[in-house]
């Protein structure tokens, strides 16, 4: 049995500039000033969800600040009752893949936060459609996963429990447009040197012509 790592088609998700013409936007109704953060994908307890839901409080009131929330998961109820007092935040389904590139592009800066008794274990998937949207990621993930050595280059990661930190990533993120677009740009390269599906299925195929000769 061959595994085949990560791959994501760049010319399905791929950077899109913030014209106002972003489906997601138009149909919430979210101003291109506003700084979206983002989550995508499923939602249970080893998301990190009882590590977020502080720095959610934190930022409560922001008008200029959205939190968007697209998934399912067990703990969606549970983050959906937390936040019932929280102004700046929306929760969405989990969204179909042909609007995957609309959605990822809805979100200035992207979150993994992480369950530190479980994230040494998981690389999720979805980081590699983030990376390919050309924008950065804030992620509590231990430095020496592959996922914290992956999000170093492509955005700020921070200590498993450093909820200050997260705060400080997040307001550095939110003030530094050109920031975002520098770690925006080392993602979309990262997406394509090293989880470009065409030259993944390249080297596979080579590798299986090699085994069966």
């Amino acid at each position: 049995i061959y595994f085949l790592p990560n791959w994501v088609d760049l010319d399905k998700i791929r950077p899109i500039k913030s014209n106002g013409r972003n489906k997601y936007r138009r149909k919430l109704g979210i101003s291109n000033k506003t700084i979206v953060i983002q989550y995508s994908g499923s939602m249970n307890k080893k998301q990190g969800f009882d590590f977020i839901l502080p720095i959610i409080k934190h930022f409560n009131n922001r008008n200029n600040l959205l939190w968007l929330f697209g998934g399912e998961g067990p703990m969606k109820n549970t983050l959906i009752k937390a936040t019932k007092n929280t102004s700046n935040i929306m929760f969405l389904p989990l969204q179909d893949e042909k609007d995957m590139n609309e959605w990822l592009n809805t979100g200035d800066i992207h979150i993994i936060p992480q369950d530190d008794s479980f994230e040494s274990l998981l690389f999720p998937s979805k980081l590699i459609s983030i990376l390919a949207s050309g924008n950065p990621v804030v992620s509590n993930a231990n430095q020496h996963s592959e996922l914290g050595k992956l999000v170093a280059e492509v955005g700020i990661r921070v200590n498993p429990r450093d909820k200050v930190a997260f705060i400080n990533a997040l307001n550095k993120l939110i003030i530094n447009k050109n920031l975002r677009s520098s770690f925006g740009k080392k993602a979309r390269e990262i997406a394509c040197k090293s989880y470009n599906k065409d030259l993944i299925l390249e080297k596979f195929d080579k590798f299986l012509r090699k085994k069966i000769l």
